[in-house]
């Protein structure tokens, strides 16, 4: 049984399926998919849109299944047929290659089909459903036509946004994390915390002092201070200005002799060591030792200052001298000189500062090592120093003429037996008196240095070889002539703690 012939004014019943989108070039037949865009079967009475049909020759063209017609229907008087007696409901698959898209038919259950008459054909609406297609019967390639700016293939319009290409989105790469600012944040950060910190513990923090750190309020009578390093700082310049009222006031003293503080010995101080260069860090309110640095002199002062608090809340310091002992192995009737100030004690309370220590006389002193440089309020504890004194080269001179004259006058005794003297013979003959006649061999002075005596360094003392002769007459008026005597050792000393040579007493030892 042969197919009904295909009416060309036929009606083709489209159904939906999935049109691939193409970037649409009028010169280009095999133009490139974009994306499928799905369509959906209309309602009856919508609109279908076109389906866009690749350029294809006439016997390309896919045409529906029909039903064989009975013998009947085979009358060639009668070419037309009903479309709902020859037409059977198909779906449409697509697939795609390289080269062309390929419809296949695929038939489905047989439905009610609607019949021509009651089907609504809208003029001029080339998507509709009941819109008749037209069909090329052009043996030639079929070319893409142009109505309205829409481009046409195969006779029917394609809609023009279906073929526009969708925006591009390009995904951005994450970029590299920067190491290095990153860095820099979290220094600055943590910058920024640490000043915080500070600023809340100098300016805002401001705890109750510990208990043992409070005082009352008779440790000092100078002023007050609310922050530790502003009572240290003014101290210090206190002390660099020679204002020893001010300095001593800032703080306890004790209880030992302050005589020795005074204006005038303390400027001595300033002028071979000068407090300079002063440097005193910020504290926390809580600190009870001050970080300290000056310069005294030529030596640099690194130190820490120990500070109390009172009942009121103001800060002193723990103690603004110095308590020293000074001990010196001579005579306690050798006097110590201060800068000037002689001692009436030897336990004294000093202020920082460099202080030579004299003895204010002019045979012996004390040498220039024994002088004394505080540097700091650092000790705690009574501070011992032993002085150690000397012979002065007026009090050599001063000894021998001293020894010399009581020689001297030794031999111009008128006796065998001079008190006090080196030179002695005994007899039991009785002697003129008169007649006693001393002299002296040699010179005991040239080899006999003096120095200050080990068991008194207060005394200066020599070790003399004397060789005496003597001539004397006895009373019977007989005479044994000049007489050498065997030679004497003898010591020859003197305190030195006098201010003159003729208070100087000598005193002979054999």
């Amino acid at each position: 049984m042969g197919e009904p012939p295909e009416d060309p004014d036929a009606t083709v019943l489209r159904p939906p399926r999935s049109i691939p989108s193409r970037r649409w070039n009028p010169d280009d037949e095999e133009s490139t998919v974009i994306r499928d865009t799905p369509t959906s079967m209309p309602h009856p009475g919508q609109s279908q849109p076109v389906i866009p049909a690749q350029q294809t020759s006439p016997d390309q063209r896919i045409t529906p299944p029909q039903k064989p017609v009975p013998a009947q229907h085979q009358n060639p008087a009668q070419p037309q047929q009903s479309l709902s007696a020859h037409v059977q409901p198909f779906s449409i698959q697509q697939e795609l290659n390289d080269d062309a898209t390929v419809l296949r038919e695929t038939p489905t259950t047989p439905t009610s089909v609607t019949s021509p008459s009651s089907i609504t054909v809208p003029s001029g609406d080339p998507g509709s459903i009941s819109t008749p297609a037209s069909r090329n019967t052009d043996t030639g390639t079929t070319t893409p036509s142009w109505i309205s700016g829409v481009p046409r293939v195969g006779g029917y319009a394609r809609p023009v946004n279906r073929y526009v290409a969708p925006v591009e989105v390009v995904e951005q790469e994450t970029p590299p994390i920067n190491w290095k600012r990153m860095a820099t944040l979290v220094v600055a950060t943590v910058l920024v915390a640490v000043l915080a910190g500070w600023a809340y513990v100098t300016y805002l923090h401001h705890p109750a002092p510990p208990p043992e750190t409070q005082i009352s309020q008779s440790g000092s009578t100078g002023p007050r201070f609310a922050r530790a390093d502003q009572l240290v700082r003014e101290y210090l310049q206190a002390l660099s200005e020679g204002n020893t009222q001010l300095a001593m006031s800032l703080g306890a003293t004790g209880t030992s002799n302050t005589s020795i503080i005074t204006q005038e010995a303390y400027a001595r101080s300033l002028q071979t060591h000068p407090i300079t260069d002063i440097r005193v860090p910020n504290a926390p309110d809580n600190a009870t030792s001050i970080e300290a640095h000056y310069r005294l002199g030529d030596q640099q002062v690194d130190t820490q200052i120990r500070v109390v608090r009172d009942s009121t809340g103001s800060w002193q310091l723990s103690h603004s001298t110095v308590e020293i002992t000074l001990a010196s192995p001579a005579d306690d009737s050798m006097p110590i000189v201060l800068n000037g100030v002689v001692l009436t004690s030897n336990t004294v309370q000093l202020l920082p500062g460099h202080y030579t220590v004299t003895s204010g006389l002019p045979f012996i002193d004390y040498p220039a090592d024994n002088s004394l440089t505080i540097t700091n309020l650092e000790f705690d504890a009574q501070v011992q120093r032993s002085l150690t004194p000397m012979i002065t080269e007026q009090g050599r001179t001063a000894l021998i003429q001293a020894a010399s004259a009581a020689l001297n006058s030794c031999l111009a005794a008128k006796t065998l037996t001079p008190t006090g003297c080196p030179n002695q013979l005994g007899t039991n003959t009785p002697y003129d008196p008169s007649s006693v006649r001393w002299s002296l061999a040699n010179d005991p002075f040239s080899n006999a240095p003096p120095a200050l005596d080990s068991r008194d360094p207060s005394r200066g003392q020599m070790s003399v070889l004397l060789k005496f002769s003597v001539s004397f007459t006895y009373t019977d008026g007989s005479t044994n002539g000049e007489q050498n005597l065997n030679s004497v050792s003898a010591s020859v000393s003197a305190s030195l703690v006098v201010q003159s040579a003729d208070q100087l007493q000598i005193a002979w030892a054999t």
